[in-house]
C-alpha cells in the first residue's frame, strides 16, 4: 500500500495492481503479480526513512 496526504486528505492506494478474492468467506486483496517478501530489514529501513 502507498499512503500519502494531499490537500489535507489521507490517500491509501495499492502499490501494485490487485484483485479481490474470497478466502474463507472473506474478501482479500491479492496482487496480480508476485511481490518480493516483506523482510524485517525492509520494514526497519522504511520506518527509519519515514521518521526523518
Amino acid at each position: 500500500m502507498e499512503i500519502g496526504e494531499r490537500e489535507g486528505v489521507i490517500e491509501i492506494e495499492p502499490a501494485a495492481p490487485m484483485r479481490l478474492e474470497e478466502r474463507k468467506g472473506r474478501l482479500v486483496s491479492v496482487p496480480d503479480r508476485e511481490l518480493p517478501p516483506l523482510t524485517d530489514d525492509l520494514v526497519r529501513a522504511t520506518l527509519e526513512r519515514t521518521r526523518r
